[in-house]
C-alpha cells in the first residue's frame, strides 16, 4: 500500500504536541525532534520518525511511498486513544461560534 509519505509529518506533529502537553512538559518545542524524543516511547517509532525528518531535512522527495508500518500504527493508536479517552471528535457536530466568542473576549482582554 502506498501513502503520501510527507503527510505523515503533518499528522505526527499535532499528535506529538498533544502528548507533550498531556505530560505537562510546558510549551511544545519548535524543534520536532526534541518533542519526539521526549514523548514517543517506542524506539522503533522514534527511529522511523527520525528517518522521515532526516529525509525531509536533506530535501528528499517525500511524495508517495510505501506505508511505514510503525508510524502508521502509532498514528492509528493515538487517534483511537484521543477519540475514545478524551472524547475528541474529528468532526465536530456543534457550532464553533462559542469558541470564536471566547477567543474574541480573550483578545479584548489582552489588547487594551
Amino acid at each position: 500500500e502506498e501513502v503520501w509519505v510527507k503527510k505523515y509529518l503533518y499528522v505526527l506533529r499535532p499528535l506529538v504536541a498533544i502528548r507533550w502537553l498531556e505530560r505537562g512538559l510546558g510549551v511544545v518545542p519548535t524543534e520536532f525532534r526534541v518533542a519526539v524524543e521526549a514523548v514517543v516511547d517506542d524506539p522503533t517509532v522514534r527511529a522511523a520518525i527520525a528517518d522521515l525528518v532526516e529525509r525531509k531535512r536533506v530535501g528528499a522527495e517525500l511524495d508517495r511511498g510505501p506505508r511505514i508500518e510503525a508510524v502508521s500504527r502509532f498514528i492509528e493508536q493515538e487517534m483511537a486513544r484521543l477519540d475514545g479517552d478524551l472524547g475528541v471528535s474529528r468532526c465536530p457536530s456543534s457550532s464553533v461560534e462559542p469558541l470564536n466568542e471566547l477567543f474574541r473576549a480573550a483578545l479584548g482582554e489582552a489588547w487594551p
